[in-house]
């Protein structure tokens, strides 16, 4: 399998090293090894970078809080001063997040609620501009907070399988059981007809697709058949000479991205 993997300041290529003295290649030959050694590789990276400001604006986003924190004078020696830092963005982080994400279910119940009230007052006062831009702002509000309850289902969700689902507990066979039940067929309508007995269910699934691809055949064909089958578009020949030859280092090297 392939697994991103962070080995303290280590580099798997010296030519990634930046600033500081040159690595030699013995630098880099034990984590080069133990990564053989668990079979895992170093993805490359995909996509746009600095994506993690949460997408928000103003005070609400993270890297405001972070450079507040950073701002601020702590006295004491290097490692003391990334110690404090780092515990005081934890206590912030922690306020940030239960201010804007806190009782999310409730939030967005309330905010719902107020918009079908709009909607309501509006419906006796479609001309009433001002109750038009609150309704926009109600709606957006909604959306907004809908969104951010659902992006943290999903998260949750998320670290749940990963902190459960590899271990051999109750949780992953649930998980297993529910797949299992959403894959079932309980019943099946054949010819206006329920059926319900999973032999005759498997027996109907067979028989339809026997009738869609048809059965298997005993014929035997001519071995110079494609002798006499008559090809209106044939393959050119230098298509036919580049899909023949032999795969080059400089393909494979295309292809992997390396």
């Amino acid at each position: 399998f392939k697994a991103g993997i962070n080995h303290g300041s280590s580099c798997k290529l010296t030519t990634k090293k930046m600033g500081g003295s040159r690595l030699h290649p013995r630098n880099v030959h034990d984590l080069i090894e133990s990564m053989e050694k668990c079979e895992i590789d170093d993805l490359k990276a995909v996509g746009s970078f600095y994506t993690w400001t949460n997408r928000s604006e103003g005070d609400g986003r993270i890297l405001c809080i972070v450079e507040e924190v950073w701002d601020c004078n702590v006295l004491g020696n290097p490692m003391i001063r990334l110690y404090s830092k780092l515990k005081l963005l934890k206590g912030k982080l922690i306020e940030w997040n239960k201010k804007n994400f806190s009782d999310l279910q409730g939030q967005v119940i309330e905010a719902r609620e107020n918009l079908v009230k709009i909607h309501e007052i509006i419906q006796m006062h479609p001309m009433d501009t001002q109750l038009a831009t609150l309704g926009n702002i109600a709606l957006k509000k909604y959306i907004k907070l809908a969104a951010a309850e659902e992006s943290s289902l999903k998260q949750k969700a998320g670290a749940s399988w990963a902190l459960l689902g590899d271990e051999n507990k109750s949780f992953f066979y649930k998980k297993v059981q529910g797949r299992r039940a959403r894959n079932s067929v309980c019943n099946l309508e054949v010819d206006n007809n329920n059926v319900i007995d999973k032999k005759e269910i498997s027996h109907a699934f067979v028989s339809h697709y026997q009738q869609v691809l048809g059965q298997a055949t005993t014929a035997v064909y001519r071995s110079n058949l494609v002798n006499f089958v008559n090809f209106d578009h044939p393959v050119p020949v230098e298509m036919q000479q580049s899909m023949s030859a032999e795969i080059t280092e400089v393909e494979i090297k295309a292809a992997t991205g390396r």
